[in-house]
């Protein structure tokens, strides 16, 4: 992506798969000690619902967006300089290479622009701004993560190899459809969820309050997709430490 020497820009896709599970680790950690939720089936939202925890909560997700974000658009520059220098020379080279490659830079914005969302608008004020986020950040994660694969094939063997490429479709795939599961279950546990004299909290939801099976798939399924979200970040790594990039120059007018 330039002629500099080797570059640090791995430390991006890097300080996503780190921000991430230290994000989820602390605020968890943080809301089991104040009570706040139960330790089994919590969602990663719920330990991040009420102060403390909230505050460490937004601002590890809006840096975690920020990297998110960056990534995408080093990533997008990669695939832009590849399709003008070896894509041409390459058979297997697609010419819808182009077109991937700007949707995946919009669902990748919009991934990294959800999980600022997410975490700026906690689930106990603002649950409708936060469901949206949610889906920005996982939804469209996914969407990014399938495309990104279909790129992935293209780029072989300058960039990674077709088992990488496949591991990256199946992270996609399998994310998106728990992404959808994990939704349409949240949304039947709600609407199973009724108040009981021991608990009248969400966040600490127990059997006896209705719906348990469809709470439990929800929570499971979302803890699972945000381990792949970490997962694909970490297959970039590699990729990126073969990026070399020019500093901008600047100059008076």
């Amino acid at each position: 992506m330039g002629s500099r020497g080797g570059s640090k820009l791995y430390l991006l896709p890097l300080g996503v798969a780190i921000i991430f599970p230290l994000t989820f680790i602390i605020t968890f950690s943080v809301a089991i000690s104040k009570n706040h939720v139960n330790f089994f089936f919590s969602y990663i939202s719920d330990t991040g619902a009420i102060p403390q925890e909230s505050l460490i909560f937004a601002q590890l997700l809006n840096i975690a967006g920020v990297l998110i974000g960056l990534s995408a658009y080093v990533r997008f520059k990669q695939v832009e300089t590849f399709i003008k220098t070896e894509g041409k020379n390459s058979s297997k080279s697609s010419p819808n290479l182009g077109k991937f490659n700007k949707i995946g830079i919009i669902f990748g914005m919009i991934c990294a622009l959800g999980s600022s969302v997410v975490g700026i608008f906690n689930e106990k004020d603002q649950i409708f701004i936060h469901v949206v986020g949610a889906w920005m950040a996982f939804g469209g994660g996914s969407v990014y993560f399938i495309f990104q694969a279909l790129i992935s094939f293209q780029m072989v063997p300058l960039f990674g190899t077709k088992a990488l490429a496949g591991f990256r479709m199946v992270l996609g795939c399998v994310c998106l459809s728990l992404f959808l599961i994990s939704f349409m279950t949240g949304v039947m546990a709600t609407n199973n969820w009724v108040e009981t004299g021991n608990n009248k909290i969400m966040l600490k939801w127990l059997p006896e309050n209705g719906g348990w099976a469809y709470r439990v798939t929800s929570v499971t399924t979302e803890w699972i997709m945000a381990a792949l979200l970490d997962i694909y970040f970490i297959t970039l790594i590699d990729d990126f430490r073969k990026i070399r990039y020019e500093t901008p120059k600047v100059g008076n007018i």
